[in-house]
This record gives C-alpha cells, structure tokens and sequence, in this order.
C-alpha cells in the first residue's frame, strides 16, 4: 500500500489496509530512513492480513549524527515494514494476522496440519477427504474420508475454501449434484437432467429380472448340458441316482462375486476394465441389472433414492416370480387342465431370497452410515442429510426385524423343517418376519414345547416341501454324511456375507476394513476346508478356490487402500507393483466368465465338428447307396432273361 522513503514526517490517520488476495510477497507498508512516523494512538488505523497470515512488524531505529551550519546535530532514523508471511513448518491458520497503528494484534496461532489435509501453502483437503470446523477459538479444522469418487483437491487460487468436489459434485461431503444435474446408477458421476433420457433401461432392466426369475424356477442344468453337447461323441451314461443332485456352482458363484464386490477398491482396478468389464460382471451377481457407463434412466435422482433403486432388482425379480406362476396358473385353465404346481415358484422366491440378501443387507447398512460434521451427523453418502431422518428409522426396523435374526431363523429353521417339525409355510413365514418367528421358538424352547412332526406334502417330488429343501439342502452333506452344520450352510454363507457387509459399513478407515476382512476371509477358508459341506467333492473344491480368491483380493486391495487411508498420493515409484496388483485383480474376476467363453467357443467348434461328421456321414451314406443302385442297375442289364433248362 505504500514505500517511502523520505526524511521527512510520514503521518497515516483512520486508514484501513486490507489485504485479500494470498500469496502477496510484498510489505503492506515500508517507510525506510523516516524522521517521523505517526500512525495515530486512536487504533483507528488497521492493517488486515488475508486469512492464514500473521502480521510481522519489523521496526528498528538508529541514530545519525551529522553537522548543521557546523553544529554537530544528532537525529534518529526509522525504518518500519509491515508484512504478511503464512505459517511455517507444516501448520495452518483460518484467521487473520492484523495490526492497530504500530501494534501487533494478539491472538492469531498457527496450528499443526490436520490429518487429511495438505498444508505446504494454504491449508487444503487432500483427495478424498472433506474438511469442516472443529472448534471457533482459535477456529480449527478436522478432516473425514468422503466416497470414493466425491471429493478432490480444490485449487489454491480458490482459498480460504479449503474443499473441492470431483467433476459436478457439491454440498457438503459432495454429497448431491450440482443444480441442473442428476445422480446417475451405480456411479458416482453426474449428468445433466436434459441428459437423463435412458429408456433403454427399462426394458433391459425387464429382461434381467424375467431371466433371473425363470433360472432360479426352473434351475435348468446349464453344466451338464454344456458337457454333453462338448462331448457329443462320447458314449452318454445312464444317470446315477446317487449323483443326480444340484452341485452349488451356482450358489458359489454367486457368494463370490457378491463378497469381491464388498472387498474390491472401487479405484484399484484399471478405469477403461473396470467400466466395461468388471462393473457388468460383478453387478450381474448383485442384482445390477446394467452396471457399465453412466446410466441416468430418469432425472431427480438422489444418493439415496438410487440407494433404494438398486435393492429394486430383487423385489422385481420375486414379483416376476408371482407373475410367471399367474401366467401359468392362467395358461392351465385356458386349456381347461389342473392347477399348476406351486413348489418351483415358492422355490424360486426363496433362492431370490438368499441370493439377494446381500443387496438388501447392503443397501440397509449403507443408507445408516453417518459420520459426524462438526455438531451435526450426516449420511456419508450424502452429507446433505442430517441423520436420522424418518425413512432411516424405517431402515433400522427393517434391519433389527429382518437382516440380522434372518441368519439366525435361517440356521435353526433349516434343522425345524428338516426335522419336519416345521411346515413349509410356517418356515417361509419366518423367513419373511425373522425376528417374530424367533422369539417366538425360543419362547417355546424355554417352555420345553416340542412340536409334533408335520406332515404337509403328500406329493413329494412336486410339492412346496420338495422344492424348499432343493434350495437348502441339495447341495449339501446330510448329517449322516458329514457335519451337521451342513444342513444350515446357506445360514453360514449369508453369514459370511454379513459380517462383511457390517465392516464395511461401519468401519470407516478402508485399510483397518481391508486388514480385518482379510483375516476374516482366511477365517472362513479354513472353515471351509475343516467342514467340506458340499456333498459334491468338485464343489468343495471350488469353494475352496473362491474363498482362497477372496483372501487373495483382500490382500490386494490393502495395497490400493493404503493410499486412500494414509492420504498419500500416488506416485510412479509404486506403479509397477500397482499394475501388477491390478492385473491379478482382473485375471481373478475375470476367470469365471473367461472360462465361460472358453466353454462355448469350445461347444460352438465341437458342434460344428458334429456337423461336418453329420453331413460326411450323410453323403457317406448317399453316395453307398447310388453305388449300389447303380451296380445293382447294371447287373440286371448283364443277366439274361432266360436261362438255358439242362
């Protein structure tokens, strides 16, 4: 504001100089070799610093003698630089350094560098990390891990704000979309709402759930029939009874790619792969109907509708379910014949069930994640929403009625019916109302009440009964075989499942979460292997495989988490290992399909290979039977009519 340098007086009265703009290098104010300098005793001039900068006055005096009219003549020269300098040494400020008249201000305090933050100019968040106010005096700063895909380092230019959001993000935690945006499915990205004209979903979405509904009725044989049409020209064996049962393969599969989902970075896996390979496959076996791009089938939504969106999948595929069942029921009594079975669809809800309770668990456990910001918790998907709204309580109902004692009911219900101390119905029953059904049994077990065996299926291969133990037992030891815990391993597999989900929605630091799941993960392999469950020794060793391959991922991906929670950026010095990290993480994802398209190039080569013996044989056979009607012709143009009598 200003330099002089003069020897005479410099007087400033009732001035205010306020600087704003960060990153000044100059003085507010430098007088050097002044006589006299009065900045007033009334503190109505002020000097401000922009914020994060202390005031430094440097001010000293020296005296000068010299000769006037050969009078020797002593007088004082004063030199008096105000200056702005940010803190030092890895330490922040949000208030202002500011003097009256001559004096420095007191108050201001430089404080250490905050956790999360970057603080080499002005205090910054890091990627993935948010920022709000601690305390007000001094005013300090705490920061928290936002999603994955919210939240970046604003600009420097841009401070005092201290937080910057990915891409068109805003609010706090980044939370919702800018104004004239949309949240799209199964992404963190936003679109504009004029873009949000996906009705191609719709019908894709329709297909999914239909062709999920009719697998799990109908549960064709896929394994087999790949085998047989593989191995055509081999002789087929007459099916043994004793191994004429469903294997699991489906049930594996299914747990696989559910709990890779729950252990997987979201960043760890290469962009261009990740969207447009794994996403689909891994959201296939979550009840993602289409997972690859930036859907945006409607505007309007939300984190948390879209929240309650993705559970949508499984409901529709139970209803779907009913809908086939009505459609055959209709189809039946147009051709004036019986009423169907009811057991393959009372079958298919229940393996919709099973398999889509991880969603349902998931999604319950992630719209009650809250995290505090600064007086208030938030939803940490959404820091918009102050917690606990009223559709969350709905969630904790849902979660203390149905997703925790579900495990429970599973176990001891499986052991009930297949003790047929429970009807089919009774049990479905408490699949869907698990928390009154348990009380309730373990009322009656307390009382010493035992139930009377139930007979309820006088058609036992077509009947609820048949189907309901198809799903639970088939594929697992009786308790004459092996372990009886095997009867309630689908109770175990969910359970799995659940303490996964719950670390993942509750412990918030992602490489404590990836640590823990990891020994977990290795927890459960050795379970396995003491127990071997399944009935098919194939089956137990794929099993063994996946969960070895879940361990496997886990460790991985605490390499990708570590970044993440120690907030250290990544550099070229890891890239190596990181490429090779990540290229296991797609080879083991992508195994199952792989080996599936290798599967039917194979059925498509040995297929046409049948129809070039097919049609070999055929002409074969063509051209033998032109040669011997032609031979045949012409041996009746040689042979004589009549024969000579002897």
């Amino acid at each position: 504001f200003f330099y002089v340098e003069s020897s005479g007086p410099f007087k400033v009265y009732n001035t205010t100089m306020n600087v704003r703009a960060h990153g000044v290098k100059n003085p507010l104010m430098l007088v050097a070799n002044g006589r006299v300098i009065d900045l007033g005793d009334d503190n109505l001039t002020k000097f401000y610093c922009p914020v994060g900068s202390r005031m430094e006055i440097l001010r000293f005096t020296q005296k000068v003698e010299t000769l006037v009219n050969n009078t020797p003549c002593i007088f004082e020269m004063t030199t008096l630089e105000l200056r702005c300098s940010p803190c030092e040494g890895n330490s922040y400020s949000l208030q202002r350094g500011h003097a009256l008249g001559s004096k420095l201000a007191e108050g201001f305090q430089c404080l250490p560098c905050p956790f999360g933050a970057n603080c080499t100019q002005n205090i910054l968040a890091k990627r993935n990390f948010w920022g709000y106010k601690e305390q007000k005096h001094p005013p300090s700063l705490r920061f928290t891990m936002c999603p994955e895909g919210y939240c970046s380092p604003p600009q420097e230019a841009n401070f005092p704000e201290f937080n910057g959001c990915q891409g068109n993000r805003s609010g706090k935690l980044c939370g919702h979309c800018r104004e004239g945006y949309t949240e799209t499915l199964y992404s963190t990205k936003c679109r504009p709402s004029l873009h949000c004209k996906d009705y191609w979903f719709w019908p894709v979405a329709l297909f999914y759930v239909s062709l999920m509904a009719l697998y799990f009725i109908f549960t064709p044989p896929i394994v087999p029939w790949i085998k047989r049409q593989t191995l055509w020209f081999k002789e087929n064996r007459p099916v043994n009874q004793d191994d004429n049962f469903e294997k699991g393969y489906m049930k594996i599969l299914f747990y696989f790619y559910q709990a890779a989902n729950l252990v997987v970075v979201s960043s760890s896996s290469q962009h261009v792969i990740k969207t447009n390979l794994i996403d689909p496959i891994v959201g296939f076996f979550n009840f993602k109907s289409y997972s690859a791009g930036f859907i945006c089938p409607f505007p309007g939504l939300t984190v948390v509708s879209k929240q309650f969106f993705s559970a949508s999948s499984v409901f529709g595929t139970m209803l779907m379910v009913c809908f086939f069942y009505v459609l055959h029921w209709g189809i039946q009594r147009f051709r004036a014949q019986g009423v169907p079975s009811v057991g393959p669809y009372v079958g298919g809800i229940l393996q919709t069930l099973l398999l889509g309770y991880t969603t349902l668990a998931s999604v319950s456990f992630t719209l009650l994640r809250c995290v505090p910001i600064g007086t208030d918790r938030r939803l940490f998907y959404d820091g918009n929403v102050v917690c606990f709204q009223w559709w969350q309580y709905h969630l904790i109902a849902f979660v203390c009625i149905f997703v925790i004692p579900f495990v429970f009911v599973l176990l001891w219900g499986s052991y009930k019916l297949y003790g047929r101390t429970l009807s089919v119905g009774q049990f479905l029953l408490a699949c869907a109302l698990p928390l009154p059904s348990f009380i309730y049994w373990s009322f009656l077990s307390l009382l010493g009440q035992r139930s009377n065996p139930i007979v309820d299926d006088p058609s036992p291969h077509n009947g609820p009964r048949y189907y309901v133990e198809m799903v639970l037992y088939a594929s697992f030891k009786r308790p004459d075989d092996g372990n009886i815990l095997s009867l309630s391993w689908e109770s175990v597999m969910i359970g799995r499942r659940l303490i996964l989900i719950m670390l993942k929605a509750f412990v918030s630091d992602p490489l404590l979460r990836l640590l823990i799941m990891t020994l977990f993960g290795v927890l459960f392999l050795l379970h396995h292997a003491l127990t071997q469950p399944f009935r098919d020794a194939f089956a137990n060793t794929v099993e063994t495989i996946s969960l070895l391959f879940i361990v496997v991922l886990g460790l991985l991906n605490v390499f990708f988490a570590s970044f993440l929670s120690l907030a250290v950026p990544f550099d070229g010095h890891f890239s190596t290992w990181w490429n090779v990290c990540q290229g296991i993480e797609v080879v083991i994802l992508c195994l199952v399909p792989g080996v599936l398209g290798l599967l039917i190039v194979t059925v498509v080569l040995s297929q046409l290979c049948r129809i070039t013996v097919v049609v070999c044989r055929f002409l074969s056979n063509l051209f033998c039977i032109c040669f011997r009607f032609c031979h045949t012709k012409q041996d009746d143009e040689t042979r004589p009519l009549l024969t000579p009598v002897s």
